[in-house]
């Protein structure tokens, strides 16, 4: 199973900044990402965490623009 690693703002009571999942998603967190696509893209493959990072620093880019939609929501 694939290690996934949250790229997002903490969101209280639901999951931590740069928490990585090892055995599997809970079903919180992928009932969240089935609901909310930016939520989605925040949940990253680890082997792509150093691409994510660097993402996340690109005003404009996917993941910055996702990142910024869920912490809005927060």
């Amino acid at each position: 199973m694939k290690q996934v690693m949250y790229f997002g703002p903490t969101i209280p009571g639901l999951i931590k900044q740069n928490t990585v999942f090892r055995d599997g998603i809970p079903e919180r967190i992928a009932k969240r990402a089935e609901e909310d696509k930016n939520f989605s893209r925040l949940l990253v493959p680890v082997e792509k965490a150093f691409d994510a990072r660097k993402q996340l620093s690109i005003d404009g880019s996917v993941l910055a623009a996702s990142f910024a939609n869920v912490a809005k929501n927060i």
